[in-house]
């Protein structure tokens, strides 16, 4: 068995330290804490971290000494580390509470402690993420405690942290539609154009390439950048000199994947959306899998927002934008032929291989952007899935109490993993299924049937039943449901 193909999972309370106690020092003084006298009696979330890095057996023999530092042999003195949270929106658009939604900043408190005692004073961390357009970046800071947090590893961390909003653009939703679009300065350290061409996985639908689309995006910059043999990404330049990625995405459903774990997580280090196919345009008889029924409205409910996506007047986006929602309402009237709407279905095959190809980049893309045979970074995922997100997520879910930090050096392993945690059949799942079926510069070395979970140092087969302590049935969102349940 690969040890890349191991899970570990810690148990912890199903809450996080309170906003106030920021920037989250850990219950007690541990032999290796850098920080002594700085304590928060009562963060669980700290200890959790520091028992994942001890049953995932890192720098074994010197745990409970002064000198235990488990992420040694992932970052050495002089490193450069990204630590990629998932900050995807400010708010929850679905009215519920937002610990849900995002990483919360103890656990990135956490792991920057164990990377600063890797670092030994040399190096450096940047924490950054490409959230959604409309996602207010000041407001994302102000959640829970993070721009404490920041400040503190900032001051104390004894190497240079930054934290960066990787976008190139956001924008401002006026009466349901994008009114205002802003640039952004987005990573200091600039972006880099990879092209995977023929190995990307959307070379096998690359026939397809004039129906790639992204919502609320110009498809006439999708078609520059996707073609048969030419497949590029506007990745953050942060993501290719970093030596070393500390993934910690946030365990949530999601309306065009199913899930959201590791794999779904790095589509935040791509700066520009529009590079981005997320589905191909039309019903699945016509080899599209916006939707899966032909309907009339809905191909041109489709075609009008691409057509508000063009340099128009205001005033004609707006008469555009009534358009298609007097369309859409029309269902309320009479139903289009199935309820799947941009993409946000069982049946999109489009994101999966776009969140493959992502994948790949970080493990195979050096600092330039050229793909190599060999991975150029070390990687660790780490999942918060102390509160989750179910439902309609990744940006309207509703909390789903977990009490789980998991983590592995494998992110295919850990979302099959998370998979059956959530109560859904991996199998079902096109984002894992994509990243176990790339056969050049694989995502995984491994079956997916080989997966276990260890936990309380036993071995645990999540195919076979899992403990009550790691079995949670989730509600997928409304396009999933019953298509990747366990059956």
């Amino acid at each position: 068995m690969s040890r890349e193909a191991i899970v570990t999972a810690v148990k912890t309370e199903t809450s996080y330290p309170a906003e106030n106690l920021a920037p989250f020092h850990p219950a007690e003084d541990f032999p290796e804490y850098p920080y002594k006298g700085l304590t928060t009696p009562g963060n669980n979330i700290y200890s959790a971290v520091r028992k994942l890095f001890a049953d995932m057996q890192l720098d074994a023999e010197n745990f409970g000494a002064p000198d235990w530092n488990p992420l040694g042999k992932l970052a050495a003195p002089g490193s450069k580390v990204l630590i990629k949270p998932n900050w995807v929106m400010h708010s929850n658009l679905g009215g519920g509470e937002t610990t849900c939604l995002v990483t919360h900043p103890s656990i990135i408190r956490a792991v920057c402690d164990y990377i600063a005692i890797a670092l030994k004073g040399q190096g450096e961390i940047f924490i950054s993420d490409a959230p959604i357009q409309l996602c207010r970046f000041d407001k994302v800071k102000a959640l829970f405690g993070l721009g404490t947090t920041i400040d503190f590893l900032k001051e104390r961390s004894g190497v240079p942290v930054t934290a960066n909003d990787v976008r190139l653009c956001s924008a401002e939703n006026i009466g349901g539609r994008i009114a205002v679009r802003e640039e952004l300065e987005g990573d200091p350290r600039g972006y880099t154009t990879v092209d995977l061409g023929r190995h990307s996985k959307l070379e096998e639908i690359s026939d397809q390439c004039e129906s790639f689309r992204v919502t609320q995006y110009d498809p006439v910059a999708m078609r520059l950048h996707h073609r048969p043999g030419k497949h590029e990404y506007c990745i953050s330049s942060g993501a290719l000199v970093a030596d070393v990625v500390i993934n910690l995405p946030k365990l949530k459903t999601h309306r065009k994947t199913g899930m959201t774990c590791a794999l779904k997580n790095l589509v935040g280090i791509n700066g520009n959306k529009d590079w981005l196919p997320h589905h191909r345009k039309g019903a699945a008889a016509d080899g599209g899998d916006e939707y899966l029924k032909r309907s009339i409205r809905k191909h041109i409910a489709s075609s009008l927002a691409d057509a508000m996506e063009q340099p128009i007047s205001g005033s004609a986006k707006k008469i555009l934008f009534a358009l298609r929602r007097l369309i859409i309402s029309s269902k309320r009237i009479f139903p289009f032929p199935d309820p799947y709407m941009e993409g946000s279905w069982w049946g999109n095959d489009t994101i999966p291989r776009t969140v493959a190809d992502l994948n790949r980049i970080l493990l195979y893309a050096d600092s330039e952007g050229n793909i190599h045979e060999k991975s150029c970074r070390k990687i660790l995922h780490i999942v918060d899935a102390v509160i989750c997100g179910e439902g309609e997520g990744p940006i309207e879910p509703d909390a789903k109490e977990c009490g789980l930090i998991m983590g592995c050096s494998n992110a295919a392993a850990l979302d099959a993993a998370c998979a059956a945690v959530m109560g859904f059949d991996p199998d079902k799942i096109p984002v894992i299924r994509h990243a176990f079926s790339t056969n050049s510069f694989p995502i995984a070395g491994f079956n997916p049937g080989e997966v276990m979970i260890s936990f309380d140092n036993k071995l645990i087969d999540p195919k076979s039943g899992l403990t009550s302590e790691l079995s949670h049935r989730f509600n997928p969102s409304s396009g999933w449901r019953g298509h990747i349940e366990k059956s």
